[in-house]
């Protein structure tokens, strides 16, 4: 066993992180769709203001606790997503090595570290994950680069 392979991580499948990135996803999106739908009844699309009747009959103050309950799921939808993707990311970047992939430009900690930091944040991600791409479906990107679809690093 050379050196290399002493210190590679053993590959792990994703799917599982991908899949449960997938359900949240979804998740929030029926959470926000159901939001926006409250938000329709709540308001007066005349006034654009709360429709007064709101605040004098229990129907409203259903309907007020209703919207309420639906903001709080959305909120824990989009945290758990957060913390789902960013699991993915990781995972997705640790198994490069076990792939061949060597040299790469973003250790896992610092493609999850990336989302965190202000101006970074604007480009490192994107890096990272197009990094990733590349160094998992070599083939695949070289095809698309020869095609014409795909440009290198600043556009070369």
């Amino acid at each position: 066993m050379s050196n290399l392979q002493k210190f590679v991580h053993p590959f792990m499948p994703a799917s599982r992180r991908a899949v449960a990135v997938a359900i949240l996803g979804a998740l929030a999106l029926l959470f926000e769709t159901l939001g926006v739908a409250i938000t329709l009844l709540l308001f007066d699309p005349a006034t654009l203001q709360l429709k007064e009747t709101l605040f004098t009959n229990a129907q409203g103050s259903e309907m007020l606790t209703l919207g309420a309950a639906v903001a709080c799921g959305y909120y824990m939808a989009q945290g758990a997503l957060a913390v789902a993707f960013l699991v993915w990311v990781h995972r997705v970047v640790k198994n490069l090595p076990a792939l061949g992939a060597h040299h790469m430009s973003y250790t896992p900690g610092w493609a999850v570290a990336s989302f965190f930091i202000p101006i970074v944040c604007l480009y490192a991600p994107y890096q990272a994950i197009q990094e990733a791409w590349r160094a998992s479906e070599p083939l695949a990107y070289l095809r698309a680069r020869a095609r014409g679809r795909m440009r290198g690093p600043r556009g070369q």
